[in-house]
């Protein structure tokens, strides 16, 4: 009898079990679906095969972990260096994934772009990071197409954004770019160059450190020449050793995460992903550091190449990086006017060139926290690029200066301490660009008209 109840009490406990097994593996189902949903917009079960890949990859606010790449930029022969074409990125506060086309620039068309018909309208960005953020969230949130196809001329036409755009780069290496894909063809009925920020402070810092101002930034080419030479230290050397550890690692586990077919074991694999991933990163970043820090003298392969600067007073170094800046656009405008193309310039804000605007507490944390290697750039620099002013719209180029574009602005438009912008930030920045292109562009009767040639 007492093994009749006791066998019966047992299965009592057991199918309590299974229920509550059961229901809380319903419930862990459910909401791994339900979060898959929020972050990337689409249901688990109707994912489509490569989505799996990139959201397990592509983190918030920085580039997407290849297994195969140490770093993200590699040695181009004409530009310097160039973004290598297969990291992917997204914005922290998008679900969106933009993937690097052909030439690593991230688009959603290979280059040189052919126009597949009359009604395109092709519109190039060129610039570094901000301009890059410009772009892609053109691309996610079409805010530059809507306002400008308030002009009767472009109302009906399909707007083509190519970017052409990559973290770091200076003139002269926006003008490099444009004349290489104009000399394969590349049709732009519209060229928009951001720029401003990196020509003054990454130039300015490439004079402190030695190297010519009309150079690529010092700290993305160095480690790029240093790894190239087998330039490394023992302790680099052991990084790199836990850096391709953590590949493999990170490799394992992607292709764990590909093949799950529950959402509830896709999101515990994907979190682990995200903790192998930023191990990865803080590898990486230190792996860099270690290499920006190195003391280089005369015998650096960078120095012999590119050549060191002679001893110049700063007022003359700031004149230098200001006339380059100002005449490598003007040359952008000749090209392009070769080609009866539209050229306009616009001149980024930054925090810390000082306009008007005043910043919250939270922001000021943001904007201000830590110290910043730009900064003195900003500081002495900008005055001197605005000095080019008379001169840019002497040549009847359409130059915008967009540095109080912020002022009247309560909320927080900053997302770092060097020169980037949140979601707000970004949208005001291109609304104030679309609404600034229209500006000129209804005063041509061209494209007042339903045609323009």
């Amino acid at each position: 009898m007492k093994t009749t109840i006791s066998s019966s009490r047992l299965k009592r406990v057991l199918k309590i079990v299974v229920i509550n097994v059961a229901l809380l593996t319903l419930l862990l189902e459910l909401g791994s679906s339900a979060a898959y949903l929020v972050h990337t917009g689409e249901f688990f079960y109707r994912r489509q095969p490569r989505t799996t890949h990139l959201v397990g990859l592509a983190l918030p606010g920085q580039r997407g972990t290849n297994v195969n790449d140490n770093v993200l930029f590699q040695i181009h022969p004409y530009f310097g260096y160039a973004q290598k074409p297969t990291l992917d990125f997204r914005f922290p506060y998008s679900t969106v994934v933009h993937h690097p086309n052909n030439w690593g620039f991230d688009s959603e068309h290979d280059y040189p772009f052919k126009r597949q018909n009359e009604k395109q309208f092709i519109i190039g960005i060129f610039g570094g990071s901000v301009a890059h953020s410009v772009a892609m969230f053109e691309l996610e949130h079409h805010h530059l197409t809507r306002i400008l196809q308030q002009l009767p001329y472009l109302k009906d036409k399909e707007i083509i954004i190519l970017s052409f755009t990559v973290g770091a780069y200076k003139q002269p290496q926006q003008l490099l770019i444009l004349n290489y894909f104009l000399s394969l063809g590349q049709e732009l009925d519209l060229v928009i160059n951001i720029d401003g920020f990196n020509d003054i402070a990454l130039s300015y810092l490439n004079h402190q450190n030695g190297i010519d101002i009309s150079m690529p930034n010092y700290l993305v080419i160095m480690p790029l020449v240093d790894l190239a030479n087998k330039n490394l230290t023992t302790e680099e050397m052991g990084l790199a050793a836990e850096i391709s550890n953590d590949k493999l690692k990170l490799s394992s586990a992607d292709e764990g995460l590909k093949s799950c077919r529950l959402a509830s074991s896709y999101v515990l694999r994907w979190l682990h992903l995200r903790l192998l991933t930023r191990k990865y990163n803080r590898d990486v970043q230190r792996f860099n550091a270690l290499i920006q820090a190195k003391v280089r003298d005369d015998s650096s392969s960078l120095v012999r190449i590119y050549g060191k600067n002679s001893a110049l007073s700063e007022a003359a170094v700031l004149e230098g990086i200001a006339s380059m800046w100002a005449t490598s656009s003007l040359l952008m405008k000749a090209g392009l006017d070769s080609k009866n193309s539209l050229y306009f310039h616009v001149l980024q804000p930054n925090q810390y060139h000082q306009t008007g605007r005043r910043f919250g507490e939270a922001e000021q944390k943001i904007a201000f926290g830590g110290s910043s290697a730009y900064r003195e750039g900003v500081i002495r620099g900008y005055p001197v690029l605005l000095s080019k002013t008379p001169l840019l719209r002497a040549a009847n180029e359409n130059f915008f200066d967009a540095t109080r574009i912020f002022d009247q602005t309560p909320e927080a438009v900053y997302s770092d301490n060097c020169c980037h912008y949140n979601q707000a930030g970004n949208q005001l920045f291109a609304e104030y660009i679309a609404k600034s292109i229209v500006e000129v562009l209804a005063k041509q009767p061209g494209f007042a008209a339903a045609s323009r040639r």
